[in-house]
């Protein structure tokens, strides 16, 4: 089942102890301008408890007080972000939220996506306004921690020279590719058994064409279904693994200039040439620098981060209340 946390590492920091009160409204971190009460722990921890029950699972008793300090760090991770959130950090985890539920509706359709909220008990507002809290989060620390990191170029060269197998790129095929749809693409209907034998035949006719050496490229631009694939001309670079099969299996069988049979695919069909061979090679040092600097960013970013919460805390005042267990 699909998680429905965006950020979960950035609100697992195991910063305060786990807290239990006898009354739901009592106050349980208080700081400059910010009260986290009782209330909203036990709902947070609703919430994680009706997702596992969803998936079939029970939160082991032992697990409740660990849990519980996992999830008052990301309140109080939440309060102390959103005191420091300017209206673009607000505007970009708005954008960022929208689009997280969005890729979710997506991916499970409308009843599907309706399920998730109701088996986490979430409600479609709630369930926004969570999500935002959390991009919310992951916004200013970027801004505020990851924005600072600057790596000097002879510490990534020398990641680079360091690890050497780490930038070894496995054999790929370039080749042109030229998809023909089942899919109508001016009424985005599927094509009537008529229709689909007329595209066939052009398949046929276009891999004769391309037999005898007629410019692949430009039946591309002329027959393809692809609109992005017209404009590169079919164009792409395929590594094992990253395909169907049966574009696969031509692609790394023919030679440079060779020119496929039809090739079913799901949704319609379509003929390849390849173009060139590219054996395993070492990446360019130019072109792993960006992965490179990124990679080393990300790792200095996750070791700043208990350190600027912490920080936030002692400048908010926090004080963590003393609770009655019930």
């Amino acid at each position: 089942m699909k998680r429905l946390w965006m950020a979960a590492p950035l609100f697992a920091l195991g910063l305060t102890d786990a807290l239990r009160s006898a009354d739901p409204a009592a106050v349980i971190v208080r700081g400059t301008g910010m009260e986290i009460r009782q209330n909203e722990l036990d709902e947070s921890l609703a919430h994680h408890k009706a997702e596992l029950l969803s998936q079939g699972r029970l939160l082991p008793d032992d697990a409740v007080g660990p849990l519980r300090t996992q999830l008052l760090d990301r309140l109080i991770l939440i309060r102390l972000c959103a005191a420091r959130a300017t209206e673009s950090d607000r505007q970009h985890a708005r954008v960022e939220s929208a689009g997280f539920i969005d890729r979710l509706r997506r991916e499970h359709g409308d009843a599907g996506f309706r399920r998730l909220l109701a088996n986490a008990g979430f409600r479609d507002t709630e369930f926004a306004t969570n999500k935002f809290q959390e991009a919310l989060v992951s916004t200013v620390i970027d801004r505020e921690v990851k924005a600072e990191i600057i790596i000097p170029t002879a510490d990534r060269r020398q990641y680079y020279e360091e690890h050497p197998d780490q930038w070894v790129e496995p054999a790929s095929v370039r080749i042109a590719w030229l998809p023909l749809s089942w899919i109508d693409p001016l009424t985005g209907s599927a094509l009537t058994p008529e229709s689909e034998r007329q595209k066939r035949s052009l398949a046929l006719e276009l891999r004769d064409r391309a037999g005898k050496g007629e410019d692949f490229a430009a039946l591309v631009r002329a027959y393809s279904d692809d609109l992005k694939l017209r404009e590169n001309r079919g164009e792409v670079r395929v590594m094992r693994g990253q395909v169907v099969s049966p574009i696969e299996e031509p692609a790394f069988r023919l030679e440079p200039g060779g020119v496929s049979g039809i090739i079913e695919v799901p949704g319609g069909i379509g003929i390849l040439k390849v173009l060139e061979r590219v054996p395993p090679h070492r990446m360019p040092w130019e072109q792993a620098d960006p992965q490179i600097n990124e990679l080393i960013i990300q790792r200095e970013f996750q070791l700043r981060i208990p350190e600027f919460v912490s920080r936030l805390r002692r400048e908010a005042g926090l004080e963590v209340m003393a609770a009655t267990p019930r």
